[in-house]
C-alpha cells in the first residue's frame, strides 16, 4: 500500500493484557477484522484460529471471546472508530516510508 493511502483499519483481538511476576503477558485470538474506509467489516485468518483451536495453542473459549468482540466492532463499525480515533489524515514524517534496518546482532543473546 502506498505511503498516504487510506486503506482503511485493521482490528487485531487479542485477550486484554495483563500484568504479572513475568511483566505483561496477552494472548493473540488470530481471528482479526479490516474495516474498510466506508465501514465495511471482514473477518481474516478464521482459518487460522480454528487451527489453533485444533492444535490446543488457542481454547475454544478465547475463540468464542474474538468472536462476540468481533461481532460487537461489526454491529457499529463507525463507533468503533470513532472510540478508537481517526487517523486518515495522518502522514508518516519523511523518510519513514522505508523499511527500519535494524543493526547487526539485534538478535544476539545477550552476552554476561
Amino acid at each position: 500500500m502506498p505511503v498516504g493511502s487510506d486503506s482503511g483499519w485493521y482490528v487485531n483481538l487479542e485477550a486484554e493484557k495483563q500484568r504479572d511476576h513475568l511483566g505483561v503477558t496477552s494472548v493473540d485470538w488470530h481471528l482479526d477484522l479490516r474495516v474498510s474506509p466506508d465501514f465495511v467489516v471482514t473477518w481474516k485468518d478464521e482459518d487460522e484460529a480454528a487451527a489453533a483451536v485444533q492444535t490446543e495453542y488457542l481454547r475454544e473459549r478465547d475463540l468464542e471471546a474474538a468472536r462476540e468482540t468481533g461481532q460487537a466492532i461489526a454491529r457499529d463499525p463507525e463507533g468503533f472508530v470513532d472510540a478508537i480515533g481517526h487517523w486518515e489524515g495522518f502522514r508518516p514524517a519523511p523518510g519513514l516510508d522505508r523499511p527500519l534496518a535494524l543493526p547487526d546482532g539485534w538478535d544476539a543473546p545477550a552476552s554476561g
